[in-house]
């Protein structure tokens, strides 16, 4: 029972994690590349139009199919972050890129190119909402002879204002990818702007009204990345563009090759960017950028006393790293938290890390161990990265002294059965090195170390306070002893004081205990 209230109120407590500040600028998120599940006999995407429609992040794709031929697939997600249901929705014998969603009232059709004599030319089908799209597909447009597009026409976009439809394309001929711009009444018999190319050097044009303003955004042919250019006027043949500024460069491994065909959706008052990538093995991905930057949250679980294990370190008495010890085979007690982690797609190492330690030594050396682990680690790719401590039994005092320590640092401290105030229990190893009876891992640590460590004529209390200094730190902060007369001996006046867990900081907000004494 109280496992399952741990792993609900866990739960709750990760819906928190991620805040986010507004700022002029486009950040690329942390689960970058995407995770799309393709259709069976598919083996990447190319292109891609991501839209929010109907409470879905919905994408068409251009994606290659074992065949070598690219065709077009269907996918949708709840989070933008994971895509299911994929599905093939246009496949017709030739190949197809470039696909652009143009939404109107009802209407629901879909624009892509297809080759044809060795042109691409660019045809659009009706679609249902759900994508079951026609294969019956209608001729848009096609290269002029003797014009900047006399080779191919692709990456169409359409954009309705105040009655008229615009097409935006790209175009070629022999030196390079530009954008033009095509006007109609009806959505389908289109008129060029005699003023062709709008953009000498682009491709994938994607439009969108802000304000009095229209933005278009699209990906340089180069591979330089992804730039914006405005028009302050009525959208015309003869509207003037500003000069084009850079929106985002390819700088990460998996978009280090090329970034192309970018989407924009406005959404809760934020701004996302998803576009395809070319990593450094020249595999595409779709990727996300927000207007936000994400600070982000990596979660250590802690586990506690006796969890861990180090066949060096306990049997050989040697000093031994953190990452060399591991969670001892027989414990199972965090398998649930690890299944639920896994569950909501967080993967270990990138979001949350399980660390073991050498629960022997004093408390605050397993906190600084722990802080020389994420600065090795997640601070190197990730700097501004605050951490989440789960901390179980003693578990939940490192993560209390890391917190104590790197306050800045800290998201959220979460403990459970951790010993807040200490425990009466190492009252007796301490003091006369008396174990006492018991069932628990505390005393079963205590009999294996005293038959592995004692030394010669070492009496048991000797053994125990060099060899499971620890127990220092586990000493009672409040009154546990009365004397003969049964009144209470204060626990300030006994020989032996916890250095530890006296010291107090305001955590209030950012502490959550679900089991156990929680007064720091």
């Amino acid at each position: 029972m109280k496992k399952g209230i741990f792993l609900i109120i866990v739960l709750i407590i990760l819906t928190q994690l991620r805040t986010a500040y507004a700022i002029d600028h486009m950040y690329k998120a942390e689960q970058n590349p995407l995770e799309i599940s393709l259709p069976q006999d598919y083996t990447s995407i190319f292109q891609s139009h991501v839209i929010y429609h109907d409470g879905l992040f919905k994408g068409v794709f251009s994606a290659q199919h074992s065949s070598g031929m690219y065709n077009l697939i269907y996918a949708d997600s709840t989070d933008a972050q994971h895509w299911e249901h994929t599905r093939e929705i246009l496949a017709i014998g030739k190949d197809l890129g470039t696909p652009r969603i143009f939404i109107h009232e009802s209407t629901i059709r879909l624009y892509y190119s297809k080759q044809f004599n060795n042109s691409y030319h660019v045809y659009s089908v009706s679609c249902s909402p759900d994508f079951t799209c026609d294969h019956n597909d209608r001729l848009e447009l096609s290269p002029v002879v003797g014009t900047w597009d006399a080779d191919d026409v692709a990456s169409p976009f359409l954009f309705e204002e105040k009655g008229t439809y615009w097409l935006l394309y790209s175009g070629w001929k022999n030196n390079g990818w530009k954008i033009g711009a095509a006007y109609s009444a009806d959505a389908h018999n289109w008129i060029r702007c005699p003023n062709n190319p709008i953009i000498s050097s682009g491709d994938g044009p994607f439009m969108q009204k802000d304000g009095d303003r229209f933005v278009l955004y699209y990906h340089k042919p180069d591979a330089s990345g992804i730039f914006k250019t405005q028009t302050g006027s009525e959208l015309s043949c003869d509207s003037q563009w500003s000069e084009s500024t850079h929106v985002i460069a390819k700088e990460k491994p998996y978009d280090v090759n090329h970034i192309i065909a970018p989407s924009i959706i406005n959404k809760d008052e934020h701004t996302y960017l998803f576009y395809s990538g070319r990593d450094t093995e020249n595999i595409w991905h779709l990727i996300e950028a927000t207007d936000t930057p994400q600070e982000t949250t990596f979660t250590v679980i802690l586990p506690g006393f006796g969890a861990s294990w180090n066949k060096e370190a306990l049997l050989h008495r040697k000093i031994v790293p953190a990452q060399d010890w591991r969670m001892v085979p027989f414990v199972h007690e965090y398998d649930g938290l690890l299944e639920t982690f896994n569950a909501l797609h967080l993967k270990e190492g990138s979001d949350y890390m399980l660390f073991s330690y050498d629960w022997r030594r004093r408390v605050e050396e397993s906190a600084d161990e722990l802080y020389t682990t994420l600065k090795n680690t997640v601070w190197i790719e990730r700097p501004n990265t605050k951490i989440t401590l789960i901390g179980h039994s003693l578990g939940g005092l490192v993560g209390k002294i890391f917190a104590q320590k790197h306050p800045g640092l800290t998201d959220r401290l979460i403990t459970v059965g951790t010993p807040h105030r200490g425990i009466v229990q190492v009252y007796g190893p301490l003091e006369a090195g008396e174990l006492g009876k018991g069932n628990d891992l505390l005393w079963l640590g205590q009999h294996i170390l005293l038959a592995l460590e004692k030394k010669g004529v070492e009496t048991h209390r000797q053994t125990l306070t060099r060899a499971l200094p620890v127990l220092f730190d586990l000493f009672p902060t409040y009154d546990f002893l009365i004397d003969q007369n049964d009144k209470t001996i204060s626990f300030s006046s006994l020989s032996i004081q916890n250095s530890l867990l006296i010291p107090t900081i305001d955590m209030s907000g950012n502490m959550f205990t679900i089991y156990g004494m929680s007064k720091l």
